[in-house]
């Protein structure tokens, strides 16, 4: 019989990956620096393309800001 992914170590390995993409989307919706269409582009990438989007805003957007 072979043996199943436990739920809880599932669990414990998305739970980071889900508060991530939570700060980041969040931290877009707050950026005041950014231009409303441009959030508009963000949001949607952030809906379609998941966490690659959350990386990619934290490289390129979040960590350049001040």
């Amino acid at each position: 019989m072979a043996s199943h992914f436990p739920p809880v170590l599932a669990l414990l390995l998305a739970l980071p990956v889900v508060a991530f993409w939570a700060w980041m989307f969040l931290d877009m919706a707050k950026n005041d620096d950014l231009p409303s269409e441009t959030k508009d582009y963000w949001a949607l990438a952030f809906i379609f393309l998941s966490i690659f989007t959350a990386a990619f805003y934290y490289v390129n957007v979040y960590r350049n800001k001040r």
